[in-house]
């Protein structure tokens, strides 16, 4: 699936297989590579939330990434989960008013903007 993410400067596009995370049921979350990686320690894949485009964990691999985000998750309240939710929300809507979809780059080798 392809979906948006925010960048520093623009919304940008990356594409994931969805995955689902226990602890959010009835929400929508894939994992994919980072739209931009910019220090040797980032991860290598990320599962992020898909309406939002709010990161929830990462790792070496597509299992390490899935599983740092269901431990990220099962290890908050029902009320932080809805607080970071409302919040993604929030940065989003504002991104999706005042940020434009990132043109393609060559140089981002995830990028599905090509």
């Amino acid at each position: 699936m392809r979906f948006l993410v925010t960048g520093d400067v623009f919304l940008e596009e990356v594409s994931g297989n969805e995955v689902v995370i226990e602890a959010m049921r009835g929400e929508r979350f894939a994992v994919h590579r980072p739209h931009v990686s910019a220090y040797e320690l980032d991860p290598l894949w990320v599962v992020s939330h898909v309406e939002t485009g709010m990161r929830v964990g990462g790792g070496d691999s597509i299992e390490a990434a899935v599983r740092a985000a269901e431990e990220n998750c099962a290890g908050r309240s029902p009320e932080e989960i809805e607080r970071a939710l409302a919040s993604a929300r929030e940065r989003r809507a504002s991104a999706n008013a005042s940020k434009p979809v990132a043109p393609a780059r060559g140089s981002n080798d995830h990028s599905v903007m090509r």
